[in-house]
């Protein structure tokens, strides 16, 4: 058994760098792909978009909006992705709710009081004011069905 021979060894491939490196290519292909459609499928905003139903406050505003009913504060940037991730949500919250809440966005860049007020220390964090008092917060991504469980259960309290 000392004698084996090495003779009958197959030489190794080098083809999985080359299989490893076409798959990112055609991954590649495959998110610019996608990005194209979704970008062609997006409204024009002269003929699809409507007017928004979610009124925008700053450190001036924010008082005689929040003081009565219900209120959910969206706190936002715009250099934060999870808050532009939410924004097409909010936007269908606000008209979903419209009459029975008011969908407030506040800009965290451009209102440094409210956001010493409210202790916002990340976006995009979502305050529900009830005249005028906080009365929940929830920090992070929320999906359409998140917010809309959340003003359902303090509108019918």
């Amino acid at each position: 058994m000392d004698d084996v021979q090495e003779d009958n060894v197959v030489p190794q491939s080098n083809f999985t760098p080359r299989i490893v490196a076409g798959a990112v290519v055609l991954g590649l292909i495959f998110v610019v792909l996608g990005l194209s459609i979704r970008i062609a499928n997006q409204p024009q905003e002269s003929q699809e978009m409507h007017e928004s139903d979610v009124v925008y406050l700053d450190d001036e505003t924010f008082g005689e909006q929040a003081a009565f009913g219900i209120v959910l504060v969206d706190f936002y940037t715009d250099w934060c992705g999870p808050c532009q991730m939410m924004a097409p949500d909010v936007e269908k919250i606000a008209a979903r709710f419209k009459g029975k809440a008011v969908v407030a966005k506040v800009n965290g860049d451009f209102s440094p009081r409210l956001v010493n007020q409210f202790r916002i220390v990340a976006y995009p964090i979502l305050v529900l004011l009830k005249d005028g008092q906080e009365v929940f917060r929830v920090e992070g991504l929320q999906s359409e069905w998140e917010l809309a469980l959340l003003l359902d259960t303090f509108i019918n309290q």
